[in-house]
């Protein structure tokens, strides 16, 4: 009986994998179809195209077909995107994050910084390499560039002294992606806000002392009249000379720089700068890194393997009609359980369940078995009786008795 159950159990999981698998890409056909405005034909091709894309990026069809979506509808071409979905399964396996936070990440880091498709793919190689000297994770990394990638560009500082900043602040302080990304969005954005004339900062403070404030102190952040400095070069000078400055004026510095909300902050990566000058150093010697670190530790992982192998299963689904099946499989489970339902041989067992629970189920069981044991040997008994030359009328009186409850197929043996 319990072989009967294993088997069930198994028809069903399988029938629910094969059935998640096939709305899986039956949904992700639809939204690339809507995403890129192709024909259905063409886009199921694609999302072929885009599962051996998987297999080789030990990856599933879905992981792959995800990331793309996200890009065309980002405006990216077939090209374009193709390129970008490999650094965006890259980001999210080394980075142990979503594909979908990892392609958000990149995107806005890519917008942010103007960036080339070669570029993102050296930006990827910055954060891994990052990854490797501090205490964070390049996923936590690119989440905090989400933050602040355009305010920086603005502000005139270079994609691998930010991501260097951000590993910094993230090493020394512990603090999620989310409040560090904050915190640079906040310290740029004011920087911003000067160089563009606003003199109110995002927070409602008031920004029309801070460049006197700063040149009490000798920092200037105009080359002239005309121009402003480049804030790379002005907060490096600020590092560089921090050490030399007294307590109240780094908290003039940093509440001039920071705000009056993330002024502690300012603390982590001034103290921490030689930090930063070494991670810069990194990011600047980074290429090729990730590529590397991905074949070399992810692709020869479990997770890779099962993800390839559940590629496989959606290949297999694909390359088949997908709604016949679906049929067969619900037809096949349909078909098993009305034998068993017609042969009885759970009809015990789930009368039992029904009415007392496990208890009842084994009590029943045992009846059972009791009764077949004891219906087998009546049919052996009453046979012995007839195969006996000369019956006589007390054994023939025990033959009717026998009988009485054999089955028809049992009565007809006899």
């Amino acid at each position: 009986m319990t072989s009967y159950l294993l088997v069930l159990n198994e028809i069903r999981k399988a029938g629910q994998n094969a059935k998640q698998a096939i709305e899986d890409i039956n949904k992700s056909v639809t939204d690339l179809q809507i995403a890129t405005n192709m024909n259905r034909d063409s886009v199921k091709d694609l999302v072929k195209g885009y599962n051996d894309y998987g297999k080789a990026l030990g990856s599933t069809t879905t992981q792959i077909t995800s990331a793309a979506d996200d890009y065309f509808r980002a405006g990216k071409t077939l090209n374009e995107a193709q390129s970008l979905i490999k650094d965006s399964i890259m980001l999210s396996k080394l980075g142990q994050i979503s594909s979908g936070e990892a392609t958000e990440d990149l995107l806005a880091v890519m917008n942010g910084y103007a960036m080339s498709i070669d570029e993102v793919g050296k930006a990827l190689d910055t954060m891994v390499a990052l990854d490797m000297k501090a205490a964070t994770s390049s996923g936590k990394i690119a989440t905090a560039l989400k933050y602040c990638a355009s305010s920086a560009d603005v502000a005139g500082v270079s994609f691998d002294k930010l991501a260097s900043m951000i590993a910094t602040v993230k090493d020394k302080t512990q603090q999620s992606a989310e409040t560090v990304g904050t915190f640079m969005n906040t310290l740029l954005s004011r920087y911003r806000d000067v160089k563009l004339g606003q003199f109110t900062s995002d927070d409602g403070e008031d920004l029309s002392d801070v460049e006197s404030i700063l040149g009490t102190l000798d920092i200037k952040l105009r080359d002239s009249r005309e121009e402003f400095r480049n804030f790379e070069d002005i907060i490096n000078e600020v590092a560089m000379s921090w050490k030399s400055y007294s307590f109240v004026q780094q908290v003039a510095l940093a509440k001039a720089f920071a705000g009056v909300r993330q002024q502690n902050r300012f603390y982590a990566p001034m103290e921490g700068y030689n930090k930063t000058l070494e991670l810069t150093e990194v990011a600047a010697n980074s290429a090729g890194t990730a590529i590397e670190k991905f074949e070399n530790s992810y692709m020869n992982s479990l997770e890779a393997k099962k993800n390839t192998l559940q590629a496989s299963f959606e290949s297999l689904v694909m390359n088949s009609d997908m709604e016949q099946i679906y049929s067969s499989i619900m037809s096949a489970t349909t078909a098993l359980v009305d034998f068993i339902n017609q042969a009885n041989l759970l009809k015990g067992v789930f009368a039992g369940i029904a009415v007392t629970g496990g208890i009842k189920v084994f009590l029943t069981i045992r009846t059972a078995i009791n009764e077949a044991y004891i219906g087998l040997n009546r049919f052996q008994n009453a046979l012995n009786i007839v195969k006996t030359t000369n019956i006589s009328s007390e054994s023939f009186k025990q033959l009717l008795s026998l009988t009485n409850s054999l089955s028809m197929s049992q009565m007809r043996l006899v």
